[in-house]
């Protein structure tokens, strides 16, 4: 039997380097899954599997997959059962040759009963960008095609029959944009993005990577017929850029510049945001004033309830890399 894998261990699925093409998208229409006992042999089967693709062993033991009944389960160590009796959205499920796993849209879902709102809203910008995390804390982030979007994620969550978790990833899908290419860019948008309540800039009107024309009459500052602003803040024409260690190469900083000169005629302001600012508590308190100001934000709501929620965001945000460089 074909088991179908899901949450902790999809999630991990789609963070491998490289997985194989799906054959086969299933159900047709919306129906639930197919009724069945699962057995020893079928979870060894799928753990093999997965171990030969280069999962971790702490990612599927232990194993989590969909059973359709309370029946169905096989209580047995290094297994999680995760009952879904309704029926599955059409085309929510890719068969491989040895197992199912979830489309990016069911397990968004799906992650919804196992993270935190923060945990969330940081899970589908990654989900809607070009990037995934490591499988190893120790690796770097790699690059890859988008899998999904927020518009995708908004349509399956309002079609899903059950309500489990469709509440909480529609609310979550509302701080969510497309596009971000680095888990920093997501830190930096979610920071600006973010309610208020949960200390962020409260910021509705912003994109990633938004693409800004260069008209000809400009054509004479820049060599590029049009640039892309990492954050952009479109009512207040304000740019940020996020810039790690590595930007200060000559070369570098004279395209920055001439890009710099160009945004600036077209009346755009570009702040950018160094990587040592928001690991220095008060350089990034500095620096989430400076924004709040440019982009024209109320300054009378920064209370020292709203500094300490701000604070506390950052910590989460950054809490993977402040992890790695305590180790």
């Amino acid at each position: 039997m074909r088991l179908c894998i899901s949450h902790q261990t999809a999630r991990a699925w789609y963070r491998l380097k490289d997985y194989p093409a799906a054959s086969l998208l299933v159900p047709n229409q919306a129906q639930a899954l197919q009724d069945f006992k699962v057995v020893h042999d079928d979870v060894a089967q799928a753990q093999r599997v997965l171990a030969a693709y280069g999962l971790p062993q702490q990612d599927y033991m232990p194993l989590h997959i969909l059973v359709p009944s309370t029946q169905a389960r096989l209580r047995t160590p290094h297994l999680s059962c995760h009952v879904c009796s309704q029926a599955l959205p059409a085309q929510s499920l890719q068969v491989f040759e040895h197992l199912m796993v979830p489309t990016a849209p069911l397990l968004a879902v799906q992650s919804s009963q196992d993270f935190s709102f923060l945990e969330l809203v940081e899970y589908f910008y990654e989900l809607c960008g070009a990037y995934h995390l490591p499988l190893q804390l120790e690796e770097p982030f790699c690059e890859r095609i988008q899998l999904t979007s927020v518009e995708n994620l908004t349509a399956f969550a309002q079609s899903c029959v059950h309500k489990m978790g469709r509440t909480k990833t529609l609310s979550a899908l509302r701080f969510t944009r497309n596009g971000a290419r680095s888990p920093m860019e997501t830190v930096c948008a979610m920071l600006v993005g973010l309610s208020r309540k949960h200390g962020g800039l409260g910021v509705i009107d912003f994109d990633l990577n938004a693409r800004i024309e260069v008209p000809n009459r400009l054509r004479h500052l820049t060599r590029s017929h049009a640039f892309y602003a990492d954050i952009l803040l479109r009512q207040a024409k304000l740019i940020l850029e996020y810039q790690g260690f590595n930007h200060e190469e000559s070369q570098r900083a004279v395209s920055d510049e001439e890009r710099r000169n160009t945004l600036a005629a077209l009346g755009y302001r570009v702040i950018a945001i160094w990587k040592h600012a928001l690991f220095q508590p008060q350089d990034f308190q500095r620096l989430m004033l400076t924004i709040e100001r440019a982009a024209g934000l109320r300054k009378d709501r920064h209370t020292d309830e709203f500094v300490e929620k701000q604070a506390a965001l950052r910590r989460f945000l950054l809490r993977r890399m402040l992890d790695k460089s305590s180790r």
